[in-house]
């Protein structure tokens, strides 16, 4: 097991990254989808296009970093077990990592995926547009295709859905160190810029008590 405590400054600085773009592009997306493609004002039917451009930009960039954060992440000493902390707790946590890693990829893959089954181009802001990679048939009607079928159980129900159970347990987890154990050694782990935080123990005392 590894003897460090904290992550390293490229775990830690692509992990924050790809948190922001994802606290970013899922309002985006709700608010694009909120509008709707039929609604009768012009002016926010060409706001939900531009919502939509940055959207799609943003999953580009997330997909972007999560490749080499995930190569980084099987080569790179990351942090044992957390003293103190319990067994299921320590699996729990890896389990939603998992679940983190795999949407980091699954959200934009099934994004690009529906945007061309629907017929609709994805490009990085409008500057780079992504190869085609789904064929359509044009006489089939947009929502009796099958590929944008598929396209909306993946992304928009299978994989928006597990992004919200999974990020919710990772801060419910945290705010369990934090408040229930008061123990700020998993925030310290992760944070940008780590100093002692006043009365509350980095680790638990291994006789079970608090300080």
């Amino acid at each position: 097991m590894s003897d460090r405590k904290t992550y390293d400054l490229a775990t830690r600085l692509f992990h924050w990254a790809i948190a922001g773009l994802f606290i970013t592009t899922v309002p985006l997306g709700l608010w694009a989808a909120n509008i709707g493609p039929q609604n009768p004002s012009p002016d926010l039917r060409h706001l939900r296009d531009q919502l939509l451009v940055v959207h799609k930009s943003i999953g580009i960039l997330i997909l972007l970093l999560a490749v080499p954060r995930l190569i980084w992440a099987m080569i790179s000493i990351r942090p044992g077990h957390l003293p103190g902390a319990p067994a299921w707790e320590w699996m729990a946590a890896k389990s939603t990592h998992g679940l983190l890693y795999l949407l980091m990829l699954g959200l934009p893959i099934t994004g690009i995926y529906l945007s061309q089954a629907a017929g609709f181009p994805v490009s990085l802001f409008g500057i780079l547009q992504l190869p085609r990679l789904v064929e359509i048939d044009p006489a089939i009607p947009l929502q009796s295709r099958p590929e944008v079928m598929m396209g909306v159980l993946l992304h928009k129900q299978i994989f928006t859905i597990t992004l919200y159970l999974a990020f919710g347990l990772h801060v419910v987890g945290l705010l369990k160190h934090l408040i229930i154990d008061r123990d700020a050694a998993a925030w310290r782990r992760i944070a940008l810029k780590r100093r002692a935080t006043k009365g509350i123990p980095t680790t638990v005392p291994s006789n079970g008590s608090r300080a």
